[in-house]
């Protein structure tokens, strides 16, 4: 008996070709993941602020070719205040202060006099990796631009982007996000149980539209979005979480990032026969979308390629946002960008999903 049923289990394991899909493919999915993110350098391109208080000639050919490094982008401000608020929004890395009479100096060194040219950079403190590259980029280049050995002073200063440096707010967000997403396989087995069990067939004989049907799955997937929202923030500020932000702006940001993960579930179910095709599905696409998204692991240490592969996927926006309220305190101006895409993208998931609906269910 015991090997008849083991011989019986053996073969429905293996009939089921999603199945020994998420089994063996899983794991070789996350070793690519993981030799593609990290495996490789790559090019990282690094965003840094230029201020220019020589405004010579000079001053302005070092900005030049500095700019012309292989993975340098320059963007000039007219005074720190600016720079400043670029870098606590994240939109760049650090920022140099190009002293007075830097030109002056630079062309006595040329005729051998022995100055030292002092240069000022502040960097965000939360990447001291790639901050620590670009001043490595700026000795070497200032070294090389000046023809001779100079004596050459780097003040680099780390600005507390953080406010405050805990653990907990850096991992909170994500793991918010990444709870949320949970909602995928939830939304799309959901579903297609009822499609599997006859129970949608069945309302489908009744007087009511795809939309509607489909908004009687979301919304109690939403009620338990809220409360999925209400505890784990409860929960975070057990631990000690603080948030800089604004935390209404916040609650915003989970909650459309509760409503795409519902579409994307919606779209899942509208595909899928059976419920074990949908839940493993649903998990194959969402535990590389997370790895991906800068939920555990910081974007900017991934390959660049990968960077751009993870800009396609709202969570990365969703993860991006939170932490900026989160971390830094960063006003609705600075994740605008990212709030906009959220928004787009959920109105996009939900009509792709009644369309789905429609085609492949309803018929």
């Amino acid at each position: 008996m015991i090997l008849a049923l083991t011989s019986r289990n053996i073969k429905e394991i293996f009939r089921n070709r999603m199945r020994i899909g998420f089994l063996l493919g899983m794991p070789i999915a996350f070793m690519l993941i993981f030799n593609v993110a990290f495996g490789s350098s790559g090019e990282e391109i690094i965003n840094v602020g230029i201020i220019d208080l020589d405004n010579s000639e000079i001053s302005a050919t070092y900005i030049e070719n500095l700019g012309n490094i292989s993975g340098i982008n320059i963007i000039s401000y007219d005074n720190e205040e600016n720079a400043l608020k670029d870098l606590k929004d994240g939109n760049i890395l650090a920022y140099m202060t190009i002293p007075e009479h830097f030109g002056e100096n630079m062309m006595l060194i040329w005729n051998n006099s022995n100055l030292e040219i002092d240069l000022k950079i502040k960097y965000d403190e939360t990447l001291p990796n790639t901050a620590s590259k670009f001043i490595s980029i700026v000795t070497s280049y200032t070294l090389q631009f000046s023809r001779v050995s100079i004596p050459l002073r780097i003040d680099s200063e780390p600005i507390n982007i953080s406010y405050e440096k805990n653990l907990v707010n850096f991992f909170a967000p994500g793991i918010v996000i990444f709870g949320l997403m949970v909602l995928i396989p939830t939304a799309g087995g959901m579903i297609t149980h009822d499609k599997e069990k006859g129970f949608m067939e069945r309302i489908l004989t009744t007087p009511v539209t795809s939309t509607q049907i489909l908004l009687g799955y979301s919304l109690p997937l939403f009620i338990v979005a809220l409360i999925q929202i209400a505890t784990y923030m409860g929960v975070g500020f057990a631990l000690g979480m603080k948030i800089y932000g604004n935390i209404f702006l916040l609650f915003a940001v989970y909650i459309l990032t509760a409503l795409w993960c519902i579409g994307i579930g919606m779209i899942i179910s509208a595909w899928a026969k059976r419920e074990d095709q949908a839940e493993p599905f649903s998990w194959i696409f969402m535990i590389p979308v997370a790895m991906l998204s800068g939920l555990w692991f910081p974007l900017e240490n991934m390959h660049p390629v990968v960077k751009a592969i993870a800009n396609l996927f709202p969570s990365t926006y969703s993860v991006n946002a939170a932490r900026a309220l989160v971390l830094k305190g960063s006003e609705f101006s600075a994740i605008s960008n990212s709030i906009y895409i959220l928004i787009v993208t959920t109105v996009i998931l939900f009509l792709v999903g009644i369309f789905l609906f429609k085609k492949l269910v309803v018929k």
